[in-house]
């Protein structure tokens, strides 16, 4: 039967999960920037065609 990991190890796991979280959500802020910039970039051309269409 496999054994548990002693609190060393736990500890190291813990800290291996919070880097990862860390750079999740750092990785999840810099996609959400990117995606906001073009979706700005977008609204403004589907508004300037509508206007030069009109």
């Amino acid at each position: 039967m496999n054994q548990l990991p002693d609190e060393k190890e736990l500890a190291e796991l813990v800290e291996i999960a919070r880097v990862a979280t860390e750079k999740a959500k750092a990785m999840y802020m810099t996609a959400d920037t990117i995606a906001k910039k073009w979706e700005r970039r977008l609204a403004d051309k589907q508004n300037e065609k509508e206007k030069q269409g009109a």
